[in-house]
């Protein structure tokens, strides 16, 4: 039963891309812990899951690339996020399975686009420059979720998709989103070179 639940949280990590189940995974191995002996109940508890809700996915901030705009799903490969409280507050060491990439912005708090894009493999950047794609970014703080985007990306359907992707909803704390087009030239992208 027990290396069932082991496979079935292996598997719903693979699938739903969630960070809190993956970091609490390597945790336990870490600890040198072995899941199959581990009460179910335990378990559940300690990922954050139980049968009324299912996975408990923690808020995020980050940075995002939008190159499919008409398949928004498809962009999953240009998200990158950051575990954080409703205060922006990053959660303890996170872990982002095996394509991790550590925070590189000047205060180490959060990732940069020029950087992170430089660290992704062609098939991900289709071999175009870090400022190609509409791009943006997601903070966190006292409740309130910003994400700073290029203005060609800032309408409802995005925002959406946002909203879903970093978990900015009224059960992690967030009481109000707001998407600001930002036309300066630190977001400016092939579409406004046109």
């Amino acid at each position: 039963m027990k290396k069932l639940f082991r496979m079935i949280l292996e598997w719903i990590s693979d699938v739903l891309d969630t960070i809190h189940l993956r970091r609490i995974i390597k945790q336990i191995e870490k600890e040198g812990d072995n899941l199959e002996t581990r009460p179910i109940e335990e378990l559940w508890e300690e990922l954050g899951l139980n049968e009324e809700t299912g996975i408990k996915t923690p808020l995020c901030k980050g940075i995002f690339w939008i190159k499919e705009i008409h398949k928004l799903y498809q962009n999953g490969s240009c998200i990158f996020k950051i575990p954080v409280d409703e205060r922006g507050n990053i959660i303890d060491d996170f872990w982002d399975g095996d394509d991790y990439i550590p925070l590189n912005s000047k205060k180490s708090d959060n990732y940069n686009h020029e950087k992170t894009w430089a660290l992704l493999d062609k098939n991900k950047t289709n071999n175009k420059p870090y400022d190609y794609y509409p791009r943006g970014r997601v903070e966190v703080k006292n409740g309130k979720a910003i994400i700073f985007a290029n203005p060609n990306i800032c309408n409802d359907e995005v925002n959406e998709y946002l909203i879903y992707e970093f978990k900015l909803t009224e059960e992690n704390g967030i009481k109000e989103v707001v998407m600001r087009p930002n036309h300066s030239e630190h977001y400016k992208c092939h579409l406004d070179r046109k």
